[in-house]
């Protein structure tokens, strides 16, 4: 008997990981212009100059059955993702930078062919980025080497497990 998925979380993860490290791959200045931005699966346990992060779930992944009688189930699921930048001359240069990674990922979840299935399983149903819930962390450095910004915001998934 095959291994069934109880969650969808850790695919939908790993799809956004891999999607954001392709968009990201040549829009770095650490160390260099032209590097890719780390992208990170969960929390990160080093520091960089310019970062993406899948976090975990904004909310209780719900679940539901698919139809009456069936084993396959719905899961809703909201994952927080944020962009961080650091070691910025000035807070403008910080948050304007953070802005355009966050433009870069979002434009990358709503393009074609990657979403809206981000390339998992034809059971995977709708991703939307939403925008609305973005926020903004404005924040000088505190070895006093710069400024950076971070800007997070919530994906929301409809996966059918």
């Amino acid at each position: 008997m095959a291994n069934q998925l109880t969650s969808a979380v850790p695919q939908v993860k790993g799809a956004l990981v891999d999607l954001f490290a392709a968009a990201l791959a040549t829009a770095g200045v650490d160390p260099a212009p032209g590097t890719p931005v780390t992208v990170f699966y969960g929390v990160p346990n080093e520091s960089t100059r310019e970062c993406a992060v899948v976090g975990g779930t904004l909310n209780p992944a719900e679940q539901q059955w698919a139809a009456l009688g069936a084993a396959r189930r719905n899961q809703v699921l909201v994952l927080e993702v944020w962009v961080e930048t650091s070691e910025w001359p000035d807070q403008r240069t910080a948050t304007e930078r953070a802005y355009a990674l966050h433009a870069l990922l979002e434009t990358a979840l709503r393009a074609k062919p990657n979403g809206p299935t981000l390339g998992l399983q034809a059971s995977f149903r709708s991703i939307i980025a939403e925008s609305d819930t973005e926020d903004l962390q404005e924040f000088p450095e505190a070895d006093g080497h710069g400024w950076g910004a971070r800007v997070a915001w919530a994906v929301k998934a409809s996966v059918q497990i």
